[in-house]
């Protein structure tokens, strides 16, 4: 299994845009056969390290994961994330099983 996970700096933090990006994301695995699970939430804690937005995304494997970069329906999401977010970072693994 691959996850995905990546936490989001809005240029702007307002419930309006926090919204706005999760609402994006929950409607995806509906639509991308991809994606085996999908988590986002908002940030609580809001203190001055803290990201605004984190996204867990499971794929079984990396070619599963490369699809989903460029299918037609996340490329409106990615375009999103670059108005509305000022950073973020992410990170690819792999999970091994026990």
């Amino acid at each position: 299994m691959v996850k995905h996970l990546v936490l989001f700096r809005l240029k702007e933090k307002t419930p309006q845009s926090s919204r706005q990006l999760m609402d994006a994301f929950v409607g995806l695995p509906e639509k991308i056969e991809e994606i085996q699970h999908l988590e986002v939430g908002e940030d609580f804690k809001t203190t001055p390290k803290s990201f605004d937005v984190a996204l867990s995304v499971e794929f079984g494997d990396r070619e599963s994961l490369s699809a989903f970069s460029v299918h037609p329906e996340y490329v409106p999401v990615l375009d999103l994330i670059h108005e509305i977010c000022s950073e973020y970072a992410v990170v690819d693994m792999e999970i091994e099983s026990n």
